[in-house]
C-alpha cells in the first residue's frame, strides 16, 4: 500500500490506541505522554478529521475511550474516575463520576444507549498478576446513557478488567 498521510503525535511517541469513527471522516488517537512507567505520565486523546488531516480536538488526561458505532458520541474516562460524553467535534456534552479510581476500560453499545466502565489503578498502570491495593475501585459498571444513571455494578473475579465488549444487540457484555 501507499502512505496517504501521516498523523503525528504531540510528543512523537507511538500511539497507544487508534480508532476510526464509523460512518464519519474521523479518527481518534491515544498516546501516552511522559514515561510509561511513571504515575506522572498522562494520556492524550486527539480527534482528527480524515478529509483535511487536521486535529479537531485534544482531550488531555483521559485514560480510556470508546467510539459509538451508530452516532457521533465519544465516551472517555479519566484518572479521577469521571466519564465524559463528547460529540463528534470534541465538545463535552456532560460528565459524571463513575469510579473512585481511574477509569481503565470503557465501552459503548452500538446504539449508544448503554455504557460500561471498569475502574483501575491510577492512570491504568498496573503490575500484571498483582492484586490492586484495596482502595482501588476495579468494579465494572453498566450505565443507562439517556437517564445518566447506573444500572448495576459488580466486582470481577479477576484483579482488573482489560476489555469490555458489547454484543451487537447491546444485551450482553463480555469482560476480560
Amino acid at each position: 500500500g501507499k502512505l496517504l498521510a501521516h498523523v503525528g503525535g504531540e510528543a512523537g511517541e507511538p500511539y497507544r490506541s487508534v480508532r476510526v469513527v464509523p460512518g464519519q471522516q474521523r479518527l481518534v488517537t491515544q498516546e501516552l505522554v511522559g514515561s510509561p512507567h511513571s504515575f506522572e505520565s498522562a494520556s492524550c486523546l486527539s480527534l482528527w478529521d480524515l478529509g483535511t488531516r487536521k486535529q479537531l480536538a485534544q482531550l488531555r488526561g483521559d485514560t480510556a475511550f470508546a467510539v459509538c458505532e451508530s452516532s457521533t458520541t465519544l465516551a472517555t474516562g479519566d484518572r479521577h474516575g469521571h466519564v465524559h460524553l463528547t460529540d463528534g467535534s470534541g465538545k463535552r456534552l456532560y460528565s459524571f463520576k463513575a469510579h473512585t479510581s481511574a477509569v481503565g476500560v470503557i465501552s459503548l453499545s452500538a446504539d449508544a444507549k448503554v455504557l460500561a466502565t471498569s475502574g483501575c489503578a491510577d492512570g491504568g498502570l498496573r503490575i500484571v498478576g498483582e492484586p490492586p491495593p484495596p482502595e482501588v475501585d476495579v468494579s465494572v459498571c453498566v450505565w443507562d446513557v439517556a437517564a445518566r444513571r447506573e444500572r448495576f455494578r459488580f466486582t470481577p473475579s479477576i484483579y482488573e478488567v482489560t476489555h469490555l465488549v458489547f454484543s451487537p444487540n447491546g444485551r450482553e457484555l463480555l469482560s476480560k
